[in-house]
């Protein structure tokens, strides 16, 4: 099978049919480039993407067990210590001794760190909305939708998922904290 047509889009930029037709290409492009774009969007307050991610989960969830951040991330427990360990370093976050389990600590923001969550909240937020022009509110609900289905419904990808999820599970006797009733708004 021969396919050379080309799809132009605005910018000139030209894809290949053969790939466009292919999800998992689609899909990865667009995944690196909202990434990237983001990640360069916080370079002035100088954070990097996983950086915002924790801080935003601390912000929005409250106080976690560092065990649980591994999972909630989908990063390695070493990455969460390194991530943590910056964090502190910043004073933007500060590890506490749980009280119940002596071994575990609890991760939560500094008003350092909230203030600075706020202010890479709002411009994620705007980049977010810059990169997502293109879609009216009703796509936007649509494609959040269907990349939620696709990660939590029955079928490959939500089982690699879930299997992905179980590979950095809490360790026995942690459980993250519950999210708080009223989630904070920006």
């Amino acid at each position: 099978m021969q396919v050379s047509q080309k799809t132009v889009k605005q910018d000139g930029a030209r894809y290949s049919d053969s790939l466009i037709l292919c999800p998992d290409f689609v899909l990865s492009t667009l995944s690196m480039t909202v990434s990237g774009l983001i990640e360069e969007a916080l370079t002035p307050i100088d954070l990097r993407l996983r950086d915002y991610r924790l801080l935003r989960l601390l912000f929005f969830e409250g106080s976690q067990l560092q065990a649980a951040l591994g999972p909630a991330l989908r990063v390695d427990r070493t990455t969460v210590v390194a991530l943590v360990d910056k964090l502190e370093q910043k004073k933007l976050a500060k590890r506490n001794r749980c009280t119940d389990d002596r071994r575990a600590y609890r991760i939560s923001l500094t008003p350092k760190g909230e203030r600075l969550t706020r202010e890479a909240t709002r411009i994620v937020n705007a980049v977010e909305e810059s990169l997502f022009a293109p879609l009216d509110a009703a796509e936007r609900s649509v494609l959040r939708s269907l990349s939620t289905r696709l990660l939590s419904e029955s079928g490959s990808i939500a089982q690699a998922h879930a299997a992905s999820l179980s590979q950095h599970p809490p360790v026995a006797g942690e459980h993250a904290s519950p999210p708080t009733p009223s989630a904070r708004r920006t």
